[in-house]
């Protein structure tokens, strides 16, 4: 399976800098078999971490969920054996009423 990526968004907020990305999984007839999006955000000192959420979240969901989570200073979200889980509406909303 072939596949290409491309940014579809950057946007600033906080000094951070949040980038979308597109994975366009191609099947062998060169046909689109899945598109996914995937978040990175650099923090202000250059460290790039990856914005754990569903690969099938809407971009604007993702840049909004984002912002959150800077605001919230970019934790990690793991569950109770240490293994990352992804961030969705309600585990921030729990974050943010913490």
């Amino acid at each position: 399976m072939n596949t290409t990526t491309e940014t579809i968004r950057d946007e600033f907020f906080e000094d951070h800098i949040i980038r979308v990305d597109e994975l366009t999984e191609l099947d062998m007839d060169g046909n689109i078999a899945v598109i996914k999006n995937m978040c990175f955000v650099v923090r202000p000192n250059g460290d790039s971490l990856i914005f754990n959420v569903s690969p099938y979240t809407h971009v604007e969901f993702i840049i909004e969920m984002a912002k959150t989570w800077i605001a919230c200073d970019c934790p990690e979200n793991k569950d109770e054996f240490g293994i990352p889980q992804k961030w969705d509406a309600a585990s921030l909303h729990v974050l943010v009423s913490s």
